[in-house]
């Protein structure tokens, strides 16, 4: 039995989109663990879950590509992106992040990349 086309571009970008989750999420450790944000209030806190979240919810989209699971991650990557972006334009809250940051900018294209692919 061969898959179709439509099925195979499908899993191809769950895949990537995957990748780029869990990509997201190391980053995110990296910052928390090694870069101090583990000791910014808030959005350290939140840094560790997106770490922990990324990396496990891209584990579980390899093997199982639901729909429920994939808007789940491209609303992690997304919402992510977003903070992030609200942070360096305006501050949240009380931090405020620039595109100087470490990582910053890779987390921000695998972000925006995950969201895009986990909602084809």
């Amino acid at each position: 039995m061969t898959s179709s086309p439509l099925h195979l571009t499908r899993r191809r970008a769950n895949v990537a989109g995957a990748t780029a989750l869990v990509a997201s999420g190391e980053i995110h450790g990296y910052l928390f663990l090694a870069q101090g944000y583990h000791a910014v209030p808030v959005i350290g806190p939140l840094c560790a879950v997106q770490a922990v979240a990324g990396v496990a919810l891209g584990l579980v989209l390899v093997g199982r590509a639901r729909r429920a699971l994939r808007l789940a991650g491209a609303a992690l990557a997304l919402s992510s992106a977003a903070g992030f972006l609200l942070s360096s334009a305006a501050g949240l809250f009380g931090f405020h992040d620039t595109f100087a940051a470490p990582g910053a900018v890779l987390a921000l294209v695998v972000e925006v990349l995950a969201g895009v692919l986990l909602v084809l």
